[in-house]
């Protein structure tokens, strides 16, 4: 009730839309709701997402992981990782591989400065080189020896495996037989 005037002052100055049924508004034009947006000061943006971020986390049992990524992303809240990855992960099993790429790599950036997180960076790595395997398996070996580095100092044996594993696949693929066999009978 107390929004309602507002509203309406701005459905007649054409800010916003409201849906015909009245329960939605939304901005007449992105560029209105772009310069709206930035004048805002960053701290308060970030507050802002954040508490978005938790709302979209309470007022579901499955929250969508894409969206509560974006905002703790824009909190620069730490649980950003973790709804990346998830988001990562729902892309991946819907087959979705660039969408699972691009949220794993955005995950992946946020814990680069992290020598906490050694373990989650190595299986992070694994993921994306399994992720782009076919499209350059060649590179993706430095990937998962990245990846097998971080399973070591991390003691995650099962790490070191698959990414050993994989590695020797990869060479097989790229047509370094003799390497890629050697290093899956060394694994």
């Amino acid at each position: 009730e107390r929004l309602l005037p507002l509203v309406e002052q701005a459905i007649e100055a054409r800010v916003i839309d409201a849906a015909p049924d009245g329960l939605t508004v939304r901005f007449a034009h992105a560029l209105i709701r772009n310069a709206l947006y930035e004048s805002v000061l960053p701290p308060r943006r970030r507050a802002w997402h954040r508490q978005i971020g938790e709302t979209l986390i309470a007022q579901s049992a499955a929250p969508d992981p894409d969206a509560v990524a974006y905002h703790m992303s824009q909190a620069g809240d730490p649980r950003a990782v973790t709804w990346l990855m998830r988001a990562g992960e729902r892309a991946r099993w819907a087959l979705a591989w660039q969408t699972a790429t691009l949220r794993f790599e955005a995950a992946l950036a946020l814990l680069d400065d992290d020598d906490s997180a050694l373990n989650e960076r190595g299986w992070l790595r694994f993921r994306l080189a399994m992720l782009r395997r076919y499209s350059d398996p060649g590179a993706e070996v430095a990937t998962l020896e990245e990846a097998e580095r971080l399973g070591q100092a991390t003691g995650d044996r099962a790490l070191v495996a698959y990414a050993r594993f994989y590695q020797g696949m990869l060479r097989c693929i790229s047509g370094d037989f003799r390497r890629g066999i050697a290093v899956e009978q060394d694994g």
